[in-house]
């Protein structure tokens, strides 16, 4: 509704993370495993609301994903989420709850890229006991970054 990614309390919570990062929303590239709203009709008001994605979903817009992705040849990419984990990986059983907090490589359009899962700015919204593992993984982030900037000038 807005024309932004990330708006009210999990968008709240993505600036304080890329603040801590020391980054602005400038110097990031955000976009979405999903390329449209899910939605079904709710049975109780009758109108359109959000559904969690399924495995067809996913599978459905990798193509699309990955083609973004071989364009702007980023150099980390941050998931937040296990949808989009799962499509950049193509890897359907994969979980944050496995991954998360830490930098891996993964073969995405015939190009090795890393890859940094986190969990989705929401879900310490949810579960307040991952607020403790969020802070510890993008600590995590925050050193890849800096060794990434650090390697790119030297």
């Amino acid at each position: 509704a807005q024309g932004r990614p990330f708006v009210g309390i999990a968008g709240k919570n993505l600036s304080g993370f890329l603040h801590f990062l020391e980054l602005k929303r400038e110097d990031i590239f955000i976009t979405n495993a999903i390329k449209y709203r899910l939605g079904k009709i709710s049975p109780r008001s009758g109108r359109v609301i959000n559904r969690p994605s399924k495995p067809q979903d996913i599978e459905e817009n990798r193509p699309y994903l990955i083609r973004e992705l071989a364009a702007l040849n980023p150099e980390m990419i941050v998931t937040l989420g296990n949808v989009p984990l799962r499509a950049i990986t193509g890897e359907k059983d994969l979980t944050v709850g496995l991954l998360h907090g830490k930098l891996g490589l993964w073969k995405i359009a015939q190009i090795q890229k890393k890859v940094f899962p986190l969990y989705h700015p929401a879900s310490i919204i949810y579960n307040q006991s991952l607020k403790k593992v969020y802070q510890e993984d993008l600590e995590n982030l925050k050193l890849c970054i800096r060794s990434l900037y650090e390697n790119s000038n030297s």
